[in-house]
């Protein structure tokens, strides 16, 4: 399957500076430190996917209760 069309999606040191004659340890060195920062950034994210989840499901609650009680008001009036 050719692959001249797809992107690599991590760079390594070699191809940040170039050189074919990057050691393999500071290749290794170089995904780690990747790597690190993505688990930081998922991390981040996480955290924002959480805050969203909870005001969703804040708004969810209150809108249910104003639903409950509009119900309730109706029945009432009947």
């Amino acid at each position: 399957m050719p692959t001249h069309g797809m992107r690599r999606l991590l760079s390594t040191s070699s191809d940040i500076k170039g050189g074919d004659n990057i050691s393999q340890q500071d290749e290794i060195m170089e995904i780690h430190r990747q790597v690190l920062k993505m688990i930081e950034i998922l991390g981040q994210m996480s955290a924002i996917l959480e805050t969203i989840e909870t005001q969703s499901k804040e708004q969810y609650d209150a809108d249910l209760q104003a639903s409950a009680k509009e119900n309730r008001e109706v029945a009432c009036n009947i």
